[in-house]
């Protein structure tokens, strides 16, 4: 592991530029020690979210580096913003990365569009379904069956619900369900 290299040993961006233009792993070691702080401050404050922003501000030294390495900058002394401007390109990147994935839905639009496979007579059925299977329910001669099967599969109330509404473990709930379904079964089949 490099030690830490005084800020005074590339006194100006160019001589840091420079020498990690050369291959020096020392001035690379100084340029994140000199501007990781102030990269990763300002992508904390576009992005609001730390961890992307460190992702970012690494990806934009790693950038960087492999620039100066592949070809000097044409104007050296611009190392700062070379750099910060390439961690804010990478943060526009994410956005419309970001953006292209987003699926937006006019919901007003949808809820307008008529469902081609639903017709009167499929609702009216439906309905009249709906109906039947709770005047079958009502007519069950266990309340907690009839409880049961109301909330869970009329009001459709979720699992944890049911068993703290009916003093029920998780467990417990599963074998009193199949029961309470057996004995509706055994009813519609009788009606």
């Amino acid at each position: 592991m490099l030690s830490p290299v005084p800020d005074t040993a590339y006194e100006t961006p160019a001589q840091l530029a420079t020498a990690i233009s050369r291959g020096d792993k020392r001035a690379e070691a100084a340029l994140f020690q000199r501007y990781y702080r102030q990269t990763l401050f300002i992508l904390e404050r576009r992005t609001s979210d730390p961890e992307l922003a460190q992702d970012l501000c690494q990806e934009a030294f790693c950038i960087t580096i492999e620039r100066l390495r592949a070809q000097p900058l044409s104007d050296p002394d611009k190392l700062p913003a070379f750099l910060h401007s390439t961690a804010l390109n990478l943060y526009i990147g994410e956005l419309r990365k970001t953006n292209r994935r987003k699926t937006f839905t006019d919901q007003a639009l949808l809820d307008g569009v008529a469902d081609a496979t639903q017709n009167q007579y499929r609702s009216l059925l439906r309905e009249r379904s709906g109906e039947a299977v709770r005047r079958l329910i009502a007519a069950m001669d266990n309340s907690r069956d009839r409880a049961l099967l109301y909330q869970y599969y009329i009001e459709e109330k979720d699992k944890t619900q049911v068993c703290a509404e009916l003093g029920l473990s998780h467990r417990h709930f599963d074998k009193v369900l199949f029961r309470a379904k057996q004995r509706f079964k055994e009813l519609l089949m009788h009606s």
